[in-house]
């Protein structure tokens, strides 16, 4: 009871407790009807006052009971026509207040709301799952979220859920899947849910003994993405009012996952802009090095055999037994020699030779390309193991090209594991989607237990000159030619690696 005059105090606190059924006012509130009783009032002699005779008019507004006018009259009072039609216009004009009243207060939460939306989208969606559940008196509200790859849902928005409440699971036979099958997007209200058919459909619904549900479908750029939900553990008039109100929320939460995957597609656009970037930039360094390389070859190599040859003709001629003159000299003749293998990679480099295919296995050329490692390995105490694919797998390539990657990829591995380790090749038959690629493809894989790559080291691996042997001798050549070399043969080169755990380098080639 929110307004009364001239009742008795002890009166009003017992009809604030009176529910639905129960007394003259509460079985008008539950049937709509206008009611009047010329009887005892339970309350009244409860409380030892003098009994009374009652006019109950419901309160009515859109169908739904928003209240009760209760008339406590002298007893023998007899019931007339012109009372009932004043009472019943009395509460048609107080429902029209009463609504107007519950609409402004909407209105000013809802605005209040929207105002206070953050740049953030799911945050934004806690916020109006959290009006929703407000405004419509939910027991529990909730914004379950679907993923139409592998038919599931997912809660994101919660109000005042049940204790241990986590919904992750299928939603094609849920209740709340009901409201895009059978209501086709549209707002659903279902009452007495445990005598309904949906309790057996959906074991949330009596787990968590909800009695009532409205939901409604949340769509984005055409397609249902989610639902919006209201439950409860007893059972509330609901009606029009309310199912407006929810598909308002819906349609803002829709908006909230447009701006999702419009994040996402902009994320994903930059990374691929980025990653687009970065490759024109590094085919315009290597166009540069290759122009570098061709006319520096012959400026360089000259000098260097001058270097070398004179050089040797010294150590001939001097013929001395200075410990330091011996030294300086060997490192002048190994210098120059380095210097040189730099030049002729770099000639490789810029002028690859022509690709010349045939059909061979990759377990052919992976075990043609150990052989010329065991000794190497042996030496450093690396054991290489192979675990080839039981199919054959013919792949159409230039051997002698790709065995050079092999190699380069071999020693790289071996150059990681200074204490000894293991290497293990495998091959295998993938779908090219795994690798952003079409059709199938042969997998070449090469893991080591080394030292492995720092983070900040993975995108520069394929840039020339960049290594991470500068103390071993590394030129920062073998990887940058790999992968042109692999891709000359229409593959692609990945490699991942964690510092302390190894790498893993894969070489995938399209099968013909």
């Amino acid at each position: 009871m929110k307004v009364q005059s001239k009742l008795p105090e002890a009166l009003q606190k017992e009809y604030r407790r009176v529910p639905f059924g129960k007394g003259v006012c509460g079985r008008a509130a539950s049937l709509g009807d206008f009611k009047f009783d010329d009887g005892e009032c339970p309350a009244a002699k409860r409380k030892g006052i003098e009994p009374r005779a009652h006019y109950c008019s419901p309160i009515v507004y859109a169908g739904n009971i928003v209240g009760v006018i209760d008339i406590c009259m002298e007893r023998g009072h007899k019931q007339g026509r012109r009372e009932e039609e004043f009472l019943n216009t009395i509460a048609t004009t107080l429902a029209g207040v009463i609504q107007r009243k519950r609409d402004e207060q909407h209105l000013s939460q809802v605005n209040e709301c929207l105002l206070n939306l953050g740049a953030h989208s799911i945050d934004n969606i806690q916020r109006l799952v959290a009006l929703c559940g407000n405004i419509l008196g939910a027991s529990s509200a909730f914004y379950h979220r679907i993923n139409s790859k592998d038919d599931t849902y997912r809660s994101i928005g919660c109000y005042n859920p049940p204790p241990g409440y986590i919904i992750e699971g299928k939603y094609s036979d849920s209740l709340c899947a009901e409201v895009i099958k059978e209501k086709k997007g549209g707002s659903s209200i279902v009452y007495d849910l445990p005598r309904s058919p949906y309790i057996a459909k959906d074991p949330f619904c009596s787990l968590y003994r909800f009695r009532t549900f409205i939901g409604k479908a949340v769509k984005c750029r055409g397609r249902y993405v989610g639902i919006l939900c209201g439950v409860y553990k007893n059972e509330p008039v609901l009606g029009g009012g309310d199912k407006k109100f929810l598909g308002i929320i819906a349609s803002a939460i829709g908006v909230e996952e447009e701006r999702i995957r419009a994040n996402e597609e902009l994320s994903q656009a930059s990374a691929k802009l980025k990653e687009a970037q970065y490759g024109l930039v590094q085919s315009e360094k290597l166009a540069a090095l290759g122009r570098f390389s061709s006319g520096i070859a012959h400026e360089v190599k000259n000098p260097l055999g001058i270097i070398l040859g004179g050089t040797e003709y010294l150590e001939r001629k001097l013929q001395t037994e200075d410990e330091d003159i011996k030294t300086a000299l060997k490192k002048i003749k190994e210098s120059t020699l380095r210097a040189d293998t730099i030049v002729r990679n770099l000639v490789k480099f810029a002028m690859p030779s022509e690709i010349k295919t045939e059909k061979i296995t990759p377990q052919e050329l992976i075990n043609d390309t150990i052989s010329l490692l065991k000794y190497r390995s042996s030496l450093v105490n690396v054991e290489i193991t192979a675990e080839f694919a039981k199919e054959d797998i013919p792949i159409d390539i230039d051997k002698n090209q790709m065995q050079q990657v092999l190699f380069n990829i071999f020693v790289n591995a071996i150059d990681a594991m200074p204490k000894g380790g293991d290497i293990r090749v495998k091959t295998y038959k993938a779908s090219g989607e795994e690798f952003s690629r079409g059709g199938e493809v042969c997998v070449i894989e090469v893991a080591d237990t080394g030292e492995g790559i720092a983070k900040e080291n993975l995108p520069r691996l394929f840039e020339p000159f960049f290594t991470t042997k500068r103390d071993k001798k590394g030129t920062g050549l073998g990887l940058a030619m790999s992968k042109t070399i692999v891709e000359n043969n229409h593959g692609s080169l990945l490699v991942d690696s964690e510092l302390g755990k190894g790498a893993t380098v894969r070489v995938i080639l399209p099968l013909p």
